[in-house]
């Protein structure tokens, strides 16, 4: 038996469920349900990767920056450049979520150019539902800075005083630190040569003087005709007359090598102040090209000279009466004179009262030996060099006659003359130094023609490291301290004109830099002699009022070299250099407050005045320079 209504119910159903559409929406929106939630979290994912994305890019940005200037460094490669870089974004960023990648990094030394670029990779929260775990995005930085040309001159106290305590090993160990930073990057460098083409060191060793070089003897800018004849004739004179100015000429270093056994040790004198000129040019503060057509521009070989042999001079290095000289002989002369009749009694002696047709005279020349001069003289001898010899007369009765006022003498005159030179002409003798040897010193002796000028010259700017190495290793201690002549040669080895043209045109695309290292003060030896010193130095005697009056004390000499050095400081400043000043144990020096101010006043202001107590901290305080130095070589 069949049933026809059950299958029919049946396909009436399905046809029902095919027709109706009541459930087609949640279906729908179920699966639809998972794309809008990938959507929208993709806002999220986005949002959340790209504020990653711009603090990794400040943590690269900040890299490129502390990197770049380590591109010049000896060592530095883009492999060691990409492992500093990465550490520096990790910690930047701070955020372990995000993980950054490195690319390897982009060197142009030429241009001073540091690229870096990174890839960053975030987690996603809401994307990780249609299949993207992560998101990755890219960034990159790029740091420009050109290197500058620097230069950098060490100026270095080589006083006496830096035999103590071993400061003068502290500052060769210190001035080596600052060459290898310079040079290489690194204090404790151990290369021992390197040539630079952009970074140029010079040493200035500096005492009482400053030598500049015994291969400049012929310099254009010495003055060996005596041009600066305010200057080069000081000390000197020919005819043994101090009453008459000297008016020759005098090659100092060809005075020096007729001397047997010596020659010039490179040492200049001051340059004198031109107070005539309008404005007044104060030559030795500057840094104005020498000139033969401006005397006082040009510079004079330095030359301590003979002084006198008894009287407890400093620097006696020669007889004062060498065979040389052709007035070594006369030393006195005496004469008798013998009279008549005179009517008064014997030591009243004169015209009036004798019979001068009556008179004999008879005159004795002695040399220095008392040995009669032959020929014997047969007038009175005439005074020699203009001055007055010092006589004395005594007056003996030879004989008598009558009685009363008849009574008759005869009467004789003896008058005795000393001639001796005074310290004055003794000293200035140049006939003195014509072949004869100095006794007891030796070419680098701190008494004799090159007396307190430093054994070690200056190192003009140099790249070759081998150079300053040799330069810094030959300081030794001697003689007293001038900082500024130390100052006053720094500046002129950093100027781009003569004396010295290593250096390079004022720019901003150079760096100048002076680096002043002193354990005193400016020092002046007044006595109380002809000469006003105990010691010849950079600007003569007192005497020769190159600093000022002849009377002045230490302390007004000191105050003048104080006041030049600053003005020295200030001109090197306008012209665009830097300086650097050490003050080694300046409570030691005898007014420690001004041997501060001094040198703070003298350099470049705030952060460029150091005073370290003991010699061992000048490796650290030079150490810390010669690292500033590093951003005086960079330029955005």
């Amino acid at each position: 038996m069949s049933r026809p209504g059950l299958f029919h119910d049946f396909f009436d159903l399905v046809r029902r469920f095919e027709r109706d559409e009541r459930g087609v929406f949640v279906i729908v929106f179920a699966i639809l349900a998972i794309v809008l939630v990938a959507a929208a979290g993709a806002v999220v994912d986005f949002s959340s990767v790209e504020q990653a994305r711009t603090r990794a890019q400040l943590a690269l940005d900040s890299a490129a920056l502390g990197l770049q200037p380590t591109i010049y460094t000896t060592g530095v490669t883009p492999a060691t450049l990409k492992t500093q870089a990465q550490a520096l974004v990790t910690e930047r960023l701070a955020d372990p979520t995000v993980t950054v990648t490195l690319g390897t990094p982009t060197v142009n030394t030429t241009e001073g150019t540091l690229g870096l670029t990174a890839a960053i990779t975030r987690p996603t929260a809401f994307m990780n539902l249609v299949g993207m775990p992560s998101l990755t995005a890219r960034i990159q930085a790029t740091a420009t800075r050109k290197r500058l040309n620097l230069e950098v001159v060490m100026v270095l106290d080589n006083s006496n005083s830096m035999n103590q305590s071993s400061r003068m090993t502290n500052l060769i160990a210190a001035a080596k630190c600052a060459q290898n930073i310079l040079f290489n990057g690194d204090c404790n460098s151990t290369a021992t040569t390197a040539t630079s083409t952009d970074v140029k060191i010079a040493i200035v060793p500096f005492t009482l003087a400053v030598n500049v070089g015994t291969g400049n003897a012929g310099a254009a800018w010495l003055d060996r005709s005596g041009a600066n004849s305010a200057l080069t004739r000081d000390n000197f004179d020919s005819d043994d007359n101090q009453a008459t100015a000297f008016t020759g000429t005098i090659d100092r270093i060809s005075t020096i090598a007729s001397m047997t056994g010596m020659s010039w040790g490179g040492c200049v004198e001051g340059r004198l102040h031109d107070t005539a000129s309008s404005p007044q040019r104060l030559y030795d503060t500057d840094d104005t090209v020498p000139s033969a057509g401006v005397p006082y521009s040009m510079f004079t070989p330095y030359f301590a000279p003979d002084e006198p042999d008894s009287g407890g001079y400093n620097n006696t290095y020669l007889n004062d009466r060498p065979a040389s000289c052709t007035n070594k002989d006369r030393g006195s002369w005496s004469w008798t004179q013998t009279r008549f009749t005179c009517t008064r009694n014997a030591g009243s002696y004169d015209s009036a009262t004798c019979d001068e047709t009556r008179t004999t005279n008879s005159y004795t020349q002695l040399d220095q030996n008392g040995t009669n001069v032959s020929p014997a003289a047969t007038t009175q001898p005439s005074q020699i060099g203009g001055n007055d010899p010092s006589c004395s007369t005594t007056y003996t009765t030879v004989s008598s006659s009558g009685s009363g006022s008849s009574r008759r003498f005869q009467i004789r005159r003896d008058v005795t003359c000393n001639y001796s030179f005074t310290d004055r002409e003794l000293q200035e003798r140049l006939c003195k130094y014509n072949g004869n040897a100095p006794s007891g010193i030796s070419q680098a002796s701190v008494k004799g023609p090159n007396g307190d000028c430093p054994v070690n010259p200056i190192l003009p700017l140099t790249g070759t490291k081998s150079s300053v190495t040799s330069s810094i290793d030959a300081l030794a201690p001697q003689g007293g301290t001038n900082i500024h002549a130390g100052v006053e040669w720094g500046f002129r080895v950093l100027s781009p004109t003569a004396p010295f043209t290593e250096g390079l045109a004022y720019s901003n695309l150079t760096s100048k830099v002076m680096i002043v290292m002193t354990d005193g003060e400016n020092t002046a030896y007044q006595q109380n002699n002809m000469n006003g010193a105990t010691y010849y130095s950079y600007y003569g005697y007192p005497y020769n009022a190159r600093l000022g009056d002849l009377t002045s004390t230490d302390a007004d000499l000191q105050a003048e070299m104080d006041a030049r050095m600053l003005t020295t400081c200030t001109n090197a400043k306008a012209a665009g250099i830097a300086i650097y000043t050490v003050g080694l144990a300046v409570s030691s020096t005898s007014n420690p407050t001004a041997t501060t101010q001094l040198l703070e006043d003298c350099s470049s202001g705030a952060g460029y005045a150091y005073f370290p107590a003991s010699s061992s901290d000048l490796v650290s305080v030079f150490s810390s320079i010669a690292d500033q130095l590093a951003n005086l070589r960079l330029a955005k």
